[in-house]
Parts: structure tokens; C-alpha cells; sequence
């Protein structure tokens, strides 16, 4: 991996990389790097150590699920840092008053095939926070698999075609890249 490139926000990644991974050289993201890479694939590692201003200042970001328990943590920050965020929340678990005031909510489910590869394609950072909570995925397995699976696989066919970075809430944060 001494080839693979760590990359500023700042700096767009290279069009030869097939996989950006952020938060690629913490205790998770390396060996998920090491494996990508053995695999073939050409991995570049984004600098996760950047400021919040330097890394999302005026760009803008998508967050969905940004109303929920996670992220509405994660959804002050990067308007804090300057960002235009939208947040796309279908308020089924999630507040609305969770959504901080200079963010754009849009009332949308993940599972919304049109709206969702539309925000996408509109927002060059994708921040997924979205999952059906644990009560309403015991009541109804089905509503449980179509959002927490089915709702991710629609962003990311909305990500896999708009080539943009994608942020999810597990400990390492692969993106595509854009």
C-alpha cells in the first residue's frame, strides 16, 4: 500500500482510483484498505484528519437520516463547518425539530427510488444515517428489510451512477469515487 495515495478534501480523486476508502488508516479502515487492495482494486485512502471547515466548508452535503438518533449528532456539525446541507428523513424515527436550523430537510423515505437519486446526484458528499429502529424492525420484518437494505441499496445505485463520496455510520467509511 506504500502506492496508495492519501488524498486532501480538497483534491479531487484521481479518475484511475476504483475505491476510496475514508478513515482508511484507523484500526478498521486499514485492513479494509489492505484487503480492497489485495483484491486488485486501486485504493486511495482520504485524510479524515482535516478540519470540519476545511473538509466540508461550502460544499454540499446530503445526510440522510439526518433527523434520527445518529444522525442528528452527525448533522450540526458540517453546517457548524459552513456546509449547505440537506436533510433527507422520512421522520419515522427521526425529530424534525433534531434538524438544525441552515440544514434543508426534505420528508422523504430512502426507500423513495426518484427522490433519492436525485438528492444524490445534487450533492457531492453522501452522509448515510438512515435504519429502520429496532421496534419497528421486530414488528415488521419486512418494513425492517426494505428500508435498512433496500433503502441503502437505492442510495447507493444513486451513488454508484452520480460517482459521488458516500459516508457511512459503520467504523470505516468507504466512498466511491467522484
Amino acid at each position: 500500500m506504500t502506492d496508495t495515495p492519501l488524498l486532501d478534501a480538497d483534491v479531487r480523486p484521481p479518475a484511475d482510483l476504483d475505491l476510496v476508502v475514508l478513515g482508511g488508516g484507523g484500526h478498521v479502515g486499514l485492513p479494509l484498505s489492505l484487503a480492497f487492495a489485495r483484491a486488485g482494486l486501486r485504493v486511495g485512502i482520504f485524510d479524515t484528519m482535516l478540519t470540519p471547515e476545511r473538509a466540508f466548508g461550502g460544499r454540499r452535503i446530503l445526510v440522510a437520516g439526518g433527523a434520527g438518533p445518529v444522525g442528528g449528532v452527525l448533522t450540526p456539525r458540517p453546517v457548524e463547518a459552513g456546509a449547505r446541507v440537506t436533510v433527507l428523513d422520512d421522520l419515522f424515527t427521526g425529530r424534525a425539530e433534531t434538524i438544525p436550523t441552515g440544514a434543508q430537510p426534505v420528508q422523504v423515505s430512502v426507500t423513495d427510488q426518484a427522490p433519492v437519486r436525485g438528492l444524490v446526484g445534487e450533492h457531492p458528499f453522501v452522509f448515510y444515517m438512515a435504519a429502520c429502529n429496532i421496534v419497528a424492525s421486530t414488528q415488521s420484518p419486512h418494513d425492517d428489510f426494505e428500508t435498512n437494505i433496500g433503502g441503502t441499496l437505492n442510495v447507493l445505485r444513486g451513488i454508484e451512477a452520480a460517482a459521488k463520496w458516500f459516508v457511512d455510520d459503520g467504523f470505516a467509511r468507504v466512498g466511491s469515487r467522484g
